[in-house]
């Protein structure tokens, strides 16, 4: 016999949004204005029937101003966003409980430079967003706030011929800003890495057409495992190597890979999240052909 898993959550998010972009001098200065109607509906389950559910909506602004000068862009923009609230976890008074949609703020300005071969982007950033506590009455609620704040830089370009890089890194400094008594107020945020390092490669093979070789390298600091910062997990660092074959197959476009993720097969804590760690996948070995018709 086979037994059939219940359902156990509901998410429909749905957004519709309307925007205009003014151009100056030549459009050299684009200014970007927006809104968007962002709804969450969200339901929980209890063996399969529904027990609560929401429908929320917020009305959100959006602004982006972008100046262009020869190779390089000079952007900012301003944004909110609406986010599915939690669940009240066991032992709380309000239990079992969803926390209605949180709204999200947004702020970033950056240069990108863009040669055609090469080209990076600098950018920092902050974002603003609730975050749960339990209050003296052991209530569950979103009183809390979490502040990001980083810079990004990321670059791409083609060093040698059939050669091509795209990487990026972020460091980021994500504080607790308000918490249950302002006992864990400065404190790291759970979860969040300071420094995060992504760098791609693909090398063409010339002498077989069709034929690319690709590389990935994922490389991630140590992340807090709880509000007091008494526990932590550590960083790590994964190799993934793969290749895909390029050719025709009866007239039709056919692309053949094959990747190995972490080809040492590293141990690792991937995450951790509402007081959970989540393992890093083992190696792993994909397979995969795709044909345009």
């Amino acid at each position: 016999t086979y037994g059939v898993i219940p359902q156990n959550g509901d998410l429909q998010p749905s957004s519709i949004g309307l925007l205009d972009t003014i151009g100056f001098a030549d459009d050299k200065i684009l200014l970007t204005l927006g809104v968007r109607e962002q709804k969450i509906y969200s339901g929980i389950f209890a063996a399969g029937i529904k027990t609560r559910e929401y429908d929320e909506s917020e009305l959100t602004p959006a602004a982006a101003l972008l100046v262009k000068q020869g190779n390089y862009a000079f952007y900012a923009n301003y944004s909110e966003g609406l986010a599915q609230g939690a669940t009240a976890p066991n032992g709380t008074a309000n239990q079992s409980e969803m926390l209605p949609p949180t709204v999200t703020e947004q702020q970033e300005a950056g240069v990108k430079y863009d040669a055609g071969t090469f080209g990076f982007t600098a950018a920092v950033f902050e974002i603003s967003l609730p975050s749960t506590l339990v209050n003296s009455a052991n209530v569950f609620i979103a009183d809390g706030e979490q502040r990001n704040r980083g810079l990004e830089l990321s670059t791409f370009g083609q060093p040698l011929e059939g050669l091509r890089l795209i990487g990026g890194l972020t460091l980021l400094d994500a504080k607790q800003t308000r918490t249950q008594g302002g006992i864990n107020d400065g404190k790291d945020a759970v979860g969040v890495p300071d420094t995060n390092l992504v760098l791609n490669a693909e090398y063409h093979l010339a002498r077989i057409p069709g034929l690319t070789l690709t590389s990935r390298i994922n490389a991630y600091s140590g992340a807090e495992a709880d509000v007091g910062n008494t526990q932590s997990i550590p960083g790590w660092e994964t190799l993934d190597l793969g290749a895909r074959y390029a050719t025709q197959l009866a007239g039709k476009n056919l692309v053949v890979r094959a990747n190995i993720l972490n080809v040492t097969d590293k141990d690792y804590w991937n995450s951790v999240s509402r007081g959970f760690l989540t393992m890093g996948a083992p190696r792993t070995i994909l397979l995969s052909a795709s044909v345009d018709f």
